[in-house]
């Protein structure tokens, strides 16, 4: 729906799935969305490069979030926003992760 704002439908995915869950790592992207690993990759190096993503190191995995330093940030972040808000509730759900993001206590039952 945004594809031509934002240049891509991989632009697309990554910015509203940041938007909702506030940070991600590329393997995490390509299989949420079921896109080829080299090319999220590709896409969160140039939006990295651009400044608009800024890409934290924690032990092996690069994790991505936005830019809150970049001089448009408020502006882009407020963009971003409403164009989520405008799409329809079950296109919106499919950018949600449910994912568990911390390790489960030891000897926790299940």
């Amino acid at each position: 729906m945004f594809e031509k704002l934002f240049f891509s439908k991989y632009v697309e995915c990554i910015l509203f799935f940041l938007y909702v869950n506030k940070k991600s790592y590329g393997r995490e992207l390509s299989e949420h969305f079921s896109i080829s690993n080299s090319v999220v990759q590709n896409v969160l190096h140039q939006l990295e490069d651009s400044n608009l993503l800024i890409g934290i190191q924690s032990g092996k995995t690069k994790n991505y979030e936005f830019n809150k330093k970049y001089y448009f940030y408020t502006n882009f972040f407020g963009l971003i926003e409403k164009a989520y808000k405008s799409l329809p509730k079950d296109k919106q759900d499919a950018y949600v992760s449910y994912k568990r993001k911390r390790p489960r206590k030891s000897g926790k039952p299940l």
